[in-house]
């Protein structure tokens, strides 16, 4: 497993990403996560992670059904958007979310 072969491979105390921070926190007592508990909290945090997008994308398509005036103004403010980051276009999607457009 990844987090077997990294505790042996990582003696530095250094934090590259997710599961190397888990793997150093350290109670009150100064003992360290079980192997069980490292790989729990990173199932929590992708489950958590998914969770999360997808209740806001369903809840968004949703409010946007049952609102066809604000659906209409998001097609017009979305028609045209160039390949590159346009402001306008975030200035517009931000005005119909406030409803004040």
């Amino acid at each position: 497993m990844e987090l077997g072969k990294r505790k042996n491979e990582n003696k530095v105390e250094s934090t590259i990403d997710l599961m190397d921070g888990l793997m150093q926190i350290e109670d009150g007592e100064g003992d360290k996560l079980s192997d069980k508990e490292v790989v729990d909290n990173i199932v929590s945090l992708v489950i958590g992670g998914y969770m999360s997008t997808s209740l806001s994308s369903m809840w968004a398509i949703y409010l946007l059904a049952k609102h066809p005036i604000v659906l209409k103004k998001l097609r017009v403010c979305t028609k045209f958007v160039p390949c590159n980051h346009d402001f306008k276009f975030v200035s517009c999607i931000d005005l119909i979310i406030k409803n004040k457009s």
